[in-house]
């Protein structure tokens, strides 16, 4: 009888945790989509500006912590010297959540079954600004809206990115097209100050530039 009671008792409790995990856990699947899927995403990693490398996602989910699933993301390349579109079709995007603490994104895997990539390199300026002697000069010529971004400024760390078939491939007027075309490797990004392609594999079967 005793064991009984004991049960009895046990069971409303089980069924509050079960209630609250279930809870958190819709909380987490519904804010996640939203966050996601919306300009929040872009405000809180300050990639406001359309002009500058920032990324999209379009029809992104999650309902395993640390691993998100989007039918499209899309990176826009706006470097001094570099600009395009990266999209990435059903792409599987897994994420750590302590580095978010220290302003980094830290993506141990981003794969995706489909890429387009057009690139478009842009022309030097057309007279470059003076050599700077200092770094006390550097300083001053660095506006306070300036060194208010650098200081907010997210990191992208990609550690392993597989893009098993890349179906087209432009830079400038030229496009490539293969049988096959793949790539793996790893970047690191600072939107709209740095960014970085690090060892990286890129493999081409019967490849024609048009």
């Amino acid at each position: 009888r005793s064991m009984t009671l004991r049960m009895n008792r046990t069971k409303p409790i089980l069924r509050w945790i079960l209630i609250l995990a279930l809870s958190v856990y819709s909380i987490y699947v519904v804010g996640l989509v939203l966050f996601l899927n919306t300009p929040i995403l872009r405000a809180v990693a300050r990639m406001t500006n359309d002009d500058e490398t920032h990324v999209t996602l379009v029809g992104a989910w999650s309902l395993v912590p640390g691993t998100i699933h989007a039918v499209t993301a899309r990176i826009v390349l706006g470097e001094p010297d570099l600009a395009g579109e990266i999209d990435l079709e059903r792409a599987r995007i897994d994420f750590e959540f302590l580095p978010l603490f220290r302003k980094e994104i830290s993506l141990p895997l981003i794969r995706a079954e489909r890429t387009t990539v057009s690139l478009r390199p842009r022309p030097p300026p057309p007279s470059p600004p003076p050599p700077v002697e200092t770094e006390s000069e550097r300083i001053r010529m660095v506006s306070a809206e300036e060194l208010d971004r650098l200081d907010h400024r997210w990191t992208i760390l990609a550690g392993r990115v597989e893009l098993p078939n890349l179906e087209k491939v432009s830079v400038g007027s030229g496009v490539l097209r293969a049988d096959r075309i793949s790539v793996s490797g790893a970047f690191l990004l600072q939107p709209g100050t740095r960014c970085e392609i690090l060892p990286s594999i890129l493999s081409i079967r019967d490849g024609r530039w048009n």
